[in-house]
């Protein structure tokens, strides 16, 4: 009985033919950073700078105007993002707030920025 049931799922896999052997597809690459390490972009057709740790280079990356900032309260535009952004960074222990910056594979370009809640 239980070879029945192994053949069945053999071949209930094997009919499911290439649509099944499908692999994911990587999108979008994530940095996960305390804010003290990025610098924002000036325009939505800027560039935003990071370290990805302390003893790291800093990499410049492009933005564009459908990047996404994103905060707590949710999404924002970038000029109201920055001022959020400032208003934390005047916090005690503000920079080091997480900030999450997504980048496309296909292109490296800022999809979207995404400032963390603090504890």
């Amino acid at each position: 009985m239980n070879r029945f049931y192994a053949l069945l799922a053999i071949a209930s896999f094997a009919s499911a033919g290439p649509a099944a052997a499908q692999t994911l597809e990587l999108r979008e690459r994530a940095h996960e950073l305390s804010l003290g390490n990025v610098a924002l972009p000036n325009s939505t057709a800027g560039t935003l700078i990071f370290k990805a740790c302390e003893t790291c280079d800093s990499q410049a990356v492009r933005v564009n105007s459908s990047t996404a900032y994103i905060a707590p309260e949710g999404a924002m535009a970038l000029p109201d993002f920055i001022e959020y952004v400032n208003a934390v960074r005047q916090q005690p222990g503000g920079d080091e707030t997480y900030v999450t910056v997504f980048r496309s594979t296909s292109d490296d370009r800022v999809t979207r920025v995404k400032l963390h809640a603090r504890d």
